[in-house]
């Protein structure tokens, strides 16, 4: 692999084990054909404080919510949220 592309595989493989772990959560069977539908599901982003991706919902829920503008600057992964803001 070329070195330019191993912060995104890094990027891609945590995102991997974040869908494995969500997949469970919702109690879905992990098999290559359900984890590449829960890729094509689940929206992840990147923090805008830590840079790490962090999972943000549904993407039949946003898709509902389309009209409804966000910043970027709004997106920051619980793990970066103040506690008391």
């Amino acid at each position: 692999m070329h070195p330019s592309l191993s912060a995104h595989r890094h990027t891609y493989d945590r995102i991997l084990d974040m869908t494995k772990k969500r997949m469970g959560m919702d109690k879905i069977e992990v098999t290559p054909e359900s984890l590449e539908a829960g890729l094509k599901s689940y929206s992840y982003y990147e923090c805008v404080q830590c840079k790490q991706p962090f999972f943000g919902g549904m993407k039949v829920c946003e898709a509902e919510e389309e009209e409804r503008e966000f910043k970027k600057e709004d997106l920051v992964c619980p793990g970066c949220i103040p506690l008391n803001p």
